[in-house]
């Protein structure tokens, strides 16, 4: 594959809070990726980025670099969400990365119900391209979810920096996330139902995961009724109209529309109204990749249209489908290797503590 800087978002292990002097955060740019620190007392605050000057919000978070939840230990904050906020901590038993997800405490019964229901979705994952479920409890009223975390970048914050990916990686990273939804698919009938740039994380020795499965869902519970949540650049259309059961290929144009905007820098269907932005996808036919600039051959052009079809019907019948044509047009390429071993020993599965 292409060689691609990926900008890790890495952070050092800290001191235990009581040691501390000043209350912090340790957070990155999302232009330059650099490693800032933040004081208590501009928490939420504006500033300058030093290295690449670019205007930013610091976070604003509940805990402080060195805090505990549980046995976890707080290094830095990687985002905030709807329901909460993640961190990057380290477990106190085997001293190995994850991801700390927190609830807002705030949150009603709903959202407490959403994130227990994350949790035991990562409970049954042993998929590499999939998070894994290391803890899920509470502690002083807070509940958390400790799981994989990905040494990568997403897809959005690379696309700050780069204007398209190359056709060779996009497929790879396609094939790989394909891979790990045709297995929850076939062992759970489980569906993500948020595909975006955002949730797609590409690490520096090429393996891809998929990442935030909050609003996951089983086959039996998908059932639309003209109210859809996620991020409509990237939704089914079908999930506006259908009133039958959604199933795979729902995900299968989300992954899709995803790659689109990887190829081309855009994404598939735009407006600064959302309800225009349906109505598009709804009515609209489905955009070429190469009449919207990107590099890519006509065989990879028809991969995509067909996968963002209008319909679940004029999709590819299995995901098995989309790897196999996905590997052969890699294979034309000269550059079949989104299976390699390698990439696959080097995702670092956590098992549960």
């Amino acid at each position: 594959m292409s060689h691609l800087e990926i900008h890790k978002l890495y952070y050092p292990p800290a001191q235990p809070v009581e040691k501390q002097k000043d209350l912090y955060m340790i957070f990155h740019c999302e232009d330059c990726g650099k490693k800032l620190r933040v004081s208590h007392p501009q928490y939420g605050f504006g500033m300058v980025c030093p290295h690449c000057k670019a205007g930013l919000i610091c976070p604003s978070p509940s805990f402080h670099v060195g805090e505990k939840l549980g046995h976890f230990q707080i290094d830095g904050w990687v985002a905030k969400g709807s329901m909460g906020e993640v961190y990057y901590a380290r477990s106190g038993k085997s001293g190995r990365v994850c991801a700390l997800k927190v609830l807002n405490s705030s949150l009603g019964e709903e959202s407490i119900k959403l994130f227990d229901q994350e949790a035991e979705v990562l409970r049954v994952f042993t998929h590499t391209s999939l998070p894994r479920l290391i803890a899920h409890q509470q502690d002083r009223g807070y509940r958390y979810t400790a799981m994989t975390y990905f040494e990568g970048e997403s897809i959005d914050r690379l696309l700050i920096r780069e204007s398209a990916l190359s056709e060779e990686l996009v497929l790879n990273m396609m094939a790989q996330v394909a891979n790990g939804l045709n297995h929850v698919w076939r062992n759970f009938g489980l569906l993500h139902f948020d595909i975006k740039p955002a949730n797609i994380m590409l690490c520096d020795n090429g393996f891809t995961g998929l990442v935030d499965w909050g609003m996951a869902r089983t086959w039996d519970h998908t059932q639309v009724t003209g109210v859809a949540f996620g991020t409509p650049f990237f939704m089914d259309p079908m999930r506006f109209t259908q009133t039958d059961l959604l199933d795979y290929r729902s995900d299968m144009y989300s992954l899709a529309a995803s790659f689109f905007q990887a190829l081309t820098g855009q994404v598939p269907y735009f407006d600064l109204d959302t309800d225009v932005v349906v109505d598009k996808a709804l009515t609209e036919p489905v955009p070429s990749l190469i009449e919207c600039g990107a590099s890519v051959t006509e065989r990879t052009d028809a991969l995509f249209r067909k996968m963002m079809a209008k319909t679940a019907d004029e999709r590819y019948l299995t995901w098995e489908d989309v790897i196999e044509e996905i590997s052969a047009i890699l294979d034309d390429l000269g550059s079949n290797t989104w299976i390699d071993s390698a990439n696959i020993q080097a995702a670092g599965l956590i098992a549960e503590e």
